[in-house]
């Protein structure tokens, strides 16, 4: 499949509707190959042939580390480059990191900058990265805005999208955090003023607060992940009250674009909802049908129709559970009963019955992490970067921090568990888990003081 059929903006969001995790591979007219890692459908690792934004220059670059620091670095045997910094004191794991970030960014950057004759193919579970250290997971929409501001989207695409829009205000919709594009310059003056002055199209390139093709790139973003609002309602909509600096608040109504899948949007191609049953073989070959299928089925349970209603029984199933009649804050009560019991497994079928019936409930699939992990043969390791995910998305959720805390404890992560349960204090004083769960970590400390 090539990039003009499908450029990469709109793998990006669809690999984020579907939470994919493969190999992303891009091929060029040359048949030079760079392949993208996606981690529930978040950029990871990023393989260029040219090996382009090398850690090392990335790090010399910003003044992370001295030529001596990472030529001393170079010379340990046997080590990762960002091990070995570490280990001659020349860089800490936080710096590594942030350096890892800037070169997963500069990396999809270029990417955007492939003609439309290039191809792309998506592998699901992809085996190429095994054994590689871990990588620095990337908002998709921080990519996305990155490699749109250093290669203009398509102008026929945008001009779509504008005539979508029409006269109608531009009304940020009261959940969508901008910060998660990390717009920087012009780019942040068009949202600070979208965000403050709801103005229309015209209205905002009248303003001149930045030049045309950048307010066009802005809008063009905010539109295609669903950040605006759309038809009577961007019209009636108030102006919003910022909850912090930059940021709506997010006590509105609507359901939240940033948690779980994105719903359908007019602004998306018309597609035509199919029914899928499993997933595809990972190990048959190439998987692009989980990149180019029915975004309508997203949200349907792999062995249900996605026109199924989403509480009803799976078709293998002959009878419906009881629980499938209980309101969602019913369903809620009855998993934090079983939890109190010490009953996973009745309390894991429930945040799974909680999460297909609405796939954004995030603190369902938070209980169902944790669920798991009380479950045998756990891999603790995996249900965190799980919990990882939904952090990313809500950082203030509550149960999914104490959880990861708990789970960072049984890996021996007493440093990360503990700022973990921090936190959840910081956000709930009166959370007694958490407490005590502190009071554990620091008590130790406190007898080596003494």
């Amino acid at each position: 499949m090539s990039l003009g059929r499908v450029p990469l903006d709109q793998l990006l969001l669809r690999s984020l509707d579907r939470r994919l995790t493969g190999a992303l591979v891009l091929t060029d007219e040359d048949g030079a190959e760079s392949v993208v890692e996606l981690l529930g459908g978040l950029p990871g690792r990023v393989l260029v042939p040219d090996e382009h934004a090398r850690l090392g220059e990335i790090l010399l670059d910003r003044g992370y580390v001295t030529a001596e620091e990472l030529a001393a670095a170079l010379a340990l045997p046997g080590s990762l480059l960002g091990e070995a910094l570490v280990a001659v004191g020349a860089a800490d794991e936080a710096t590594i990191k942030r350096a890892l970030v800037v070169q997963v960014l500069n990396r999809m950057s270029r990417l955007f900058g492939l003609p439309s004759a290039a191809t792309w193919c998506f592998f699901a579970n992809d085996a190429r990265f095994a054994g590689m250290p871990p990588g620095a997971r990337v908002d998709p929409l921080r990519a996305l805005a990155a490699g749109l501001t250093a290669h203009e989207p398509d102008p026929r695409r945008v001009d779509a999208v504008l005539a979508l829009l029409a006269d109608a205000p531009l009304v940020l919709r009261s959940d969508a955090r901008v910060d998660r594009f990390g717009f920087q310059g012009d780019s942040l003056a068009v949202a600070t003023l979208i965000l403050a002055k709801q103005p229309t199209f015209e209205g905002l390139l009248a303003s001149a607060v930045a030049a045309p093709h950048a307010c066009r790139r802005v809008v063009y973003l905010l539109a295609a992940t669903r950040f605006l609002q759309q038809g009577e309602r961007a019209r009636t909509a108030p102006l919003p009250t910022p909850s912090s600096p930059g940021l709506p608040s997010t006590d509105g109504d609507d359901p939240p674009s940033t948690l779980g899948p994105r719903r359908l949007s007019r602004l998306q191609l018309k597609r035509v909802a199919v029914s899928r049953v499993g997933a595809p073989d990972s190990a048959s070959g190439p998987a692009d049908d989980a990149l180019l299928g029915d975004m309508s089925a997203v949200d349907a349970p792999p062995t249900a129709p996605a026109s199924a209603p989403a509480s009803a029984p799976a078709p293998n199933s002959s009878v419906a559970p009881p629980e499938s009649a209980l309101s969602t804050a019913e369903l809620h009560d009855r998993i934090a009963y079983h939890l109190g019991r010490a009953e996973p497994q009745q309390a894991h079928v429930l945040c799974e019955l909680a999460t297909q019936r609405d796939p954004d409930d995030l603190a369902a699939r938070s209980h169902g992490l944790w669920t798991r992990s009380l479950l045998p043969r756990p891999d603790l390791k995996v249900l965190t970067l799980e919990l990882d995910d939904i952090l990313l998305v809500l950082p203030e959720l509550v149960a999914a921090r104490h959880y990861r805390g708990m789970l960072r404890r049984r890996l021996g992560q007493e440093p990360a568990a503990r700022q973990d349960f921090e936190r959840v204090l910081l956000l709930e004083p009166s959370h007694g888990g958490a407490r005590a769960q502190l009071a554990e970590i620091m008590a130790p400390l406190s007898s080596t003081r003494r």
